[in-house]
């Protein structure tokens, strides 16, 4: 049996005004249940299952938020650093109040080394979810709290050091 794709189908596909997921007609609910399976993978410890579902999800719906925010997910779970900061930039990038991908990414980028980047997007994750009733706001508001605490430690450490003393200048 044969399947038709009418010509103004594949237009809006490559056009970008439809989504690989609307062209082969797979509804949100299948896709979302997909990711449940996925979900279930990563956290029973088979990130490379999961790896390849999520992206085949943000294959089918390129423009989802929480796929990306997973598929990032799958790729720190791998230790791929770079393409979880990539995916966690586009699931951000498609839903800026994204509470669980901004604290993903700020822990990710703390973790990276990249401290006031971090705390930006720390910030972004405790303000986008201001009742702080997530985890992920939770997680961010602790490490903003940590990272306030060490930097006033740093400070307080910093005025207790002796000054230098000038050496006389050379004639």
């Amino acid at each position: 049996m044969a399947i038709e794709v009418s010509p103004e189908a594949v237009e809006r596909l490559i056009a970008g005004q439809s989504t690989l997921g609307e062209f082969v007609k797979m509804n949100r609910d299948t896709q979302y249940a997909i990711a449940r399976v996925a979900h279930g993978l990563l956290q029973t410890g088979a990130p490379d299952k999961a790896l390849t579902l999520y992206r085949g999800l943000v294959a089918l719906s390129p423009r989802d938020s929480v796929f990306h925010g997973h598929l990032a997910a799958a790729y720190l779970a791998l230790e791929r650093f770079e393409e979880a900061l990539h995916h966690y930039g586009q699931a951000i990038a498609h839903n800026l109040a994204n509470v669980d991908a901004l604290a993903a990414r700020g822990e990710l980028l703390l973790r990276m080394g990249k401290v006031q980047e971090a705390a930006l997007d720390l910030a972004s994750a405790v303000k986008a979810d201001a009742g702080k009733a997530s985890p992920a706001a939770q997680r961010a508001a602790g490490l903003l709290r940590m990272l306030s605490e060490r930097a006033a430690e740093s400070a307080g450490a910093a005025k207790r050091l002796p000054a230098r003393k000038k050496k006389p200048a050379k004639k």
